[in-house]
């Protein structure tokens, strides 16, 4: 039987496996929105949203 090696690779968006992006992103989303009803409750320093963002971004860098 023939195989098609392009059929079994999994699915990829710029070199990253489509499942390991997706995760990031909705990390992405859902800390954001956290964040945001948070800061509805309390007062949160601007260094927390420069920390999530630093971590997103290593994040994607890593994959």
């Amino acid at each position: 039987m023939r195989s098609y090696k392009s059929i079994e690779r999994p699915a990829q968006v710029l070199g990253m496996n489509i499942q390991d992006l997706g995760l990031v992103v909705g990390l992405f989303i859902g800390s954001v929105l956290l964040l945001g009803f948070l800061g509805m409750a309390i007062r949160i320093p601007r260094l927390v949203y420069l920390v999530v963002i630093l971590t997103e971004l290593a994040l994607l860098f890593a994959l």
